[in-house]
């Protein structure tokens, strides 16, 4: 498990690498100016940010009782490495690749089979037969 989340940190880290205008994401303007330009399509996407909102609360509400050092280990080991893979595979796609699997895209410079080992690897997702490393 810790090497799949090595690996899509470092592959998250690669794709903003290359694209780092994907950072410009954070900046709060961007969000407000979409949901107040996006009419019905922004107030869905304002209930997902509102689970996500009542997620971390709770997550946060746990400290009392866990303690706040698992809490940061967390962060610091699943939800950051997640998060770098979510923002890399964003500039792919902001670059403009028209691919169905993101994440075997940015995978392409890897050598095929050490690909092929990590998608058994991931976490309750099938392999993907069509991918493009499996085809190249």
């Amino acid at each position: 498990m810790a090497v799949w989340f090595v690996t899509i940190a470092v592959l998250g880290v690669w794709g903003i690498a290359q694209y780092p205008a994907v950072l410009a994401a954070i900046n709060p303007y961007y969000a407000l100016h979409y949901l107040l330009t996006h009419g019905y399509e922004s107030f869905l996407v304002l209930g997902g940010v509102f689970l996500s909102v009542t997620g971390a609360e709770a997550l946060y509400a746990d400290m009392g009782h866990f303690g706040p050092k698992p809490i940061r280990v967390s962060w610091s080991i699943i939800v950051f490495p997640v998060w770098c893979s979510l923002c890399g595979q964003s500039a792919i796609a902001l670059r403009g690749a028209s691919v169905e699997d993101i994440f075997s895209f940015s995978c392409v410079r890897l050598d095929a089979h050490r690909t092929v080992i990590l998608r058994h690897w991931q976490p309750s997702s099938p392999v993907n037969q069509s991918s493009p490393v499996l085809s190249r």
